[in-house]
């Protein structure tokens, strides 16, 4: 009998993301662009490497950069929510374990 490999919904950020694209919410203008580009860390899972690139590349002049960039924060937090490596407390989401980030 051949074993299941179970791989995680999300294998990374990028492909978290992407769902989002072509929806008009500002989560979903950043789905599209980072979508489009070619040259995006697909399988990074550091949010400071993310974040560099984004302001380091187009996606930076996209779009008003200081609401890019709190757009970028809010998923990062909404997709580590997601794969479980965040919480939901006192009416917001934080980082289960903050030491981690």
């Amino acid at each position: 009998m051949a074993a299941i490999i179970e791989e995680p919904l999300y294998a990374s950020y990028y492909n978290w993301i992407t769902l989002f694209k072509n929806i008009e919410t500002p989560i979903g203008e950043l789905a599209t662009n980072i979508a489009g580009d070619l040259k995006f860390p697909k399988y990074s899972d550091s949010p400071q490497e993310i974040l560099d690139y984004i302001q380091n590349s187009y996606l930076f002049f996209a779009g008003e950069h200081n609401s890019l960039l709190e757009t970028f924060q809010y998923s990062w937090l909404l997709y580590k929510f997601e794969i479980g490596e965040a919480i939901y407390r006192n009416g917001k989401i934080q980082y289960a374990n903050p030491k981690k980030i």
